[in-house]
């Protein structure tokens, strides 16, 4: 899902901005997935979670939503050619918003979903590892110290 969604990001800002299409045509395969990449890593970091000032939870969340925002709209409007030849409705207008809506409920799910994965793996991994080698250390540290007293 991170891998569509990403390929259709970067086929959009592709198809916009010149400099990033020249990027990506002289790049190798893999290094122009440091975008769809940088931008995970922004959305995992900023990922709203409890504060104790809320200046600081509300400039998180208004960061995180900016970026997931540009993250659903690059992935929505890269899924775009894709979706509208396949909206079989006579009404052209009606084909047009459907396609927007389908792209656009597609591209939140491949924005939002893998990065929410993310997110519990990430939580899951610290407290099956990190957390006992955390304790671990800092146990091993106190008794060293305890005994140069």
């Amino acid at each position: 899902m991170w891998y569509y969604g990403g390929v259709c990001s970067l086929d959009y800002l592709g198809d916009t901005f010149a400099s990033i299409a020249t990027f990506i045509r002289s790049s190798t395969w893999w290094q122009h997935w440091w975008i769809p990449l940088v931008i995970s890593a922004i959305e995992i970091f900023l990922w709203p979670r409890r504060e104790r000032r809320l200046a600081i939870f509300l400039l998180r969340l208004i960061l995180w939503l900016a970026v997931l925002a540009f993250d659903v709209f690059t992935t929505g409007r890269g899924l775009l050619p894709i979706i509208s030849p396949q909206v079989g409705i006579a009404d052209v207008t009606t084909q047009h918003w459907v396609s927007v809506g389908l792209s656009g409920g597609i591209g939140f799910a491949c924005a939002y979903l893998p990065e929410k994965i993310a997110r519990w793996v990430i939580s899951d991994l610290w407290n099956l590892w990190l957390a006992r080698i955390w304790r671990w250390l800092r146990h091993a540290r106190l008794q060293t110290e305890a005994q140069s007293v």
